[in-house]
């Protein structure tokens, strides 16, 4: 019966265990190695089979009286005892015979003997694996009739050249590479698929010498036997020509490929072509990696400005490595390297910078990378967690107290939103009983889970802006609301009251002994025994408050220690208090502004530019966006379809992540989240709406079923950070009757 399975196919799953059963390490590398080189060298590949028979034999028979027997008395034995069947003695007993005449050179060993010895040997083990147990399930013959035996190059090596050269195309911002390394793959397929025709007209060329031969013996000199054995054996020979010809052009169009795609992950990477000033970096980019001198300037703190893909965070490492290299000052034993700090906002993002720079182990030995709120956390509790003990001699003076008696000891914790929320309840009910009258307000009517939300949001912003509650009542009553949202304007009255809620829950904090980061921040401003680095790279700034900034700058070592802030306002989808004007009135820092996207596709990137009111000309966007009214089982089949057409590119599906995560994993996809693994690999990745900023993937699916945001504004800045998070495909999805913000922007594309 016809088969769809592969050759050795099965040693993905079961080569460990059949290595143990026969005793023969490295079986899958040996065996891809013959399938290589068997046209070549084919007296290697039958001697490699008949030492892996003989292995196989010796195991099974298990008796030391055999130890000095040869193999074909092995052989027999094994049959005798019942211990093979009759297919197999056969089939062992042939590999034994090819392989004789490879080892003693007696008789020349063609390609087609090497292809016959692969594919017993292949019966052999594939029915091993059912006899033996392993996997008793499985068939235990194949006819294999759409698969090449002998290999250019093996599923997992044209695998690793795809992921190669995926993984330099997103570090150079070149997908040319990317392109070639598929066409090289599909050429080296096409060619191992004619290989395997030709292959079977030499066997059919072979058959004919060897009727000649049985009918007539060995022909003699100047008859037409002669002549026609003659002319088969030059058929042959022109047949192995061309198999060993295309084999060969095919592999050096590969290994081009792959040297191209090695160098720029290697020493010639896109960071180290900036660091290097070369390479395909803009004009803008090399001036950062130029600073300060690019700009004649006279403070050591620059602020990178820029769109979604324009290489921000590329930069902010390359300039951290540059920066942290061996300084002037030495020891008596070596140079001293300066210490660098890169902090983002995102712990996804966190992860993946943590990844690009342990690829310089240099470098990575002296720049720590975090994110805020883990940084800031761990410098409060009174024992650090595992991988930040180094920070346990500092802020002593900041750190929360433990409370209690040995043995029954009580912590301070830092407090998150889930826990949060409960406790800002309370608090409306609190202040609600005293202004009876207002009780059914939005800011004090508990009944909405969406008011008491809003209200955490509004604390968390006073908490990161003033000192306490006495400090705000000069200013918070009337300050302006800058990317805080327009859907609720709280007046005068409203914000006192507010004021008392915020000042209710801070005490219900302190008596359940919670803390947040906010408060967490604001005192360590007031510690005497602060880190120190010499270089300060802060991402994703848009999103931190301006007093985590301050801190950040406590930071530094010295007046000379360089700082680096990078981020894009367009991106702002938490409500800090940031703005680029007010973080320059005090820091007085040079600007520069990148602005040559280098991520995501043209298509891709007019698409979301429409969402900051941008106009743009561009090609192929219904090629490569879709917005989609579809169901949950639809966007499955979007899934598969992408994981099965393009299996070396990256998924990403923002939206419900549990939900997502639960729906992937009943579908056999193997869900993963980007905080855990390398964003390099070509996975399926689940992520939160907030959870993909800093991230980029070949093929993102928004979720877009509700809005995730209460302010038009804030929902625009979500949606178009989540759109650029993609460099192929695009694809928004939504149920039924679309959200405003689709109708309102993308009327032509909605289904």
């Amino acid at each position: 019966m016809a088969s769809t399975l592969r050759y050795f196919d099965y040693l993905a799953d079961h080569g460990e265990a059949l290595e143990d059963r026969v005793g023969f390490d490295g079986l899958e590398d040996k065996i891809n190695v013959w399938r290589q080189q068997g046209t070549a060298d084919p007296d290697s590949v039958v001697v490699g089979c008949r030492k892996i028979a003989e292995n196989i034999v010796d195991h099974l028979i298990d008796d030391r009286e055999m130890e000095r027997a040869n193999l074909a008395a092995k052989i027999s034995y094994a049959l005798d005892g019942g211990l093979v069947d009759k297919t197999l003695f056969y089939k062992l007993e042939e590999i034994r015979k090819k392989g004789n005449r490879g080892a003693h050179g007696s008789e020349t060993v063609k390609v087609i003997d090497a292809k016959m010895c692969l594919e017993l040997l292949d019966d052999v083990l594939r029915a091993l694996i059912v006899d033996l147990g392993i996997d008793p399930d499985a068939a235990r013959t194949a006819r294999i009739t759409d698969d090449s035996l002998f290999l250019i190059r093996s599923e997992a090596e044209m695998a690793d050249l795809r992921h190669t050269a995926r993984t330099a195309a997103l570090l150079s911002g070149d997908p040319s590479i990317e392109k070639e390394a598929r066409r090289a793959t599909a050429a080296i397929q096409k060619q191992e698929k004619e290989q395997a025709t030709r292959l079977d007209a030499l066997s059919d060329l072979i058959k004919q010498v060897e009727e000649i031969e049985a009918e007539c013996g060995i022909a003699e000199e100047g008859t037409d036997e002669q002549t026609a054995q003659e002319q088969i054996f030059a058929r042959t020979d022109a047949i192995l020509d061309i198999i060993r010809r295309d084999a060969r052009e095919t592999e050096e169009t590969a290994i081009k490929v792959e040297r191209h795609a090695r160098e720029i992950l290697s020493e010639h990477d896109f960071v180290e072509k900036l660091l290097q000033g070369r390479g395909r970096a803009t004009s803008r980019q090399f001036d950062v990696m130029a600073f300060p001198r690019s700009a004649n300037a006279k403070t050591n703190i620059l602020q990178l400005a820029g769109g979604a893909g324009t290489g921000k965070t590329l930069c902010l490492i390359a300039k951290l490595i540059a920066d942290t290299k061996a300084s002037d000052q030495t020891s008596l034993f070596a140079e001293k390297r300066r210490k660098g700090l890169f902090v983002c906002y995102n712990k996804g993002l966190a992860k993946h910078v943590r990844d690009l720079i342990a690829r310089f182990p240099e470098a990575a030995a002296s720049i720590e990378v975090t994110h805020y709120d883990e940084y800031v956390n761990q410098l409060v509790r009174v024992f650090p967690k595992e991988g930040y003990e180094h920070l346990i001699d500092y802020a002593r003076d900041a750190r929360y107290p433990r409370e209690g008696r040995p043995g029954n000891y009580r912590y301070w914790e830092l407090i998150f939103e889930g826990k949060a929320l409960p406790l800002v309840g309370r608090a409306m009910a609190t202040v609600a009983e005293r202004h009876p009258k207002d009780s059914g307000s939005y800011y004090l009517d508990r009944s909405a889970s969406e008011n008491i939300a809003w209200v955490y949001e509004e604390l968390d912003w006073l908490e990161a802006r003033y000192d306490d509650p006495g400090d705000a009542r000069r200013d918070y009553p009337t300050s302006s609301r800058i990317g805080r949202g327009t859907k609720r304007r709280p007046n005068e009255a409203i914000r006192m009251v507010l004021l008392e809620i915020w000042e209710t829950y801070r005490r219900l904090l302190e008596e359940e002994r919670r803390y947040t980061i906010a408060q967490a921040t604001k005192r360590l401003q007031s510690s005497k025994s602060l880190p120190a680095y010499d270089v300060i790279a802060i991402d994703e700034v848009q999103d931190f408050s301006i007093r985590s900034i301050k801190l950040l700058l406590q930071l530094r070592a010295d007046e000379q220690s360089r700082v680096y802030l990078s981020g894009d306002e367009n991106q702002k989808i938490y409500r800090g208090d940031f703005t680029w004007k007010e973080l320059d009135s005090s820091l007085r820092g040079h600007t520069i502004v990148l602005t040559e996207n280098k991520r995501s596709s043209e298509a891709i990137e007019g698409f979301a530019s429409r969402l900051l009111a941008e106009e743009r000309t561009y090609g192929g966007t219904y090629e490569r966006v879709f917005v989609l009214n579809a169901t949950d089982e639809k966007i499955l089949r979007v899934i598969g379809r992408l994981r099965s057409e393009a299996s070396d590119e990256s998924v990403a599906v923002i939206g419900n992540a549990q939900h997502w995560e639960r729906l992937a994993r009943a579908a056999k996809f193997d869900p993963r989240d980007p905080r855990d693994v390398t964003i390099f690999d070509p996975r399926l990745y689940v992520l939160g709406m907030k959870a993909g900023k800093g991230l980029e993937f070949d093929n993102v699916i928004i979720d877009y079923t509700r809005p995730a945001e209460e302010d038009e504004d804030a929902e625009m800045r979500l949606l178009y950070t989540n759109c650029t998070r993609a460099r192929k495909r695009l694809y928004i999805r939504y149920r039924g009757e679309p959200p405003d913000l689709l109708k309102k922007v993308y009327p032509d594309f909605i289904d």
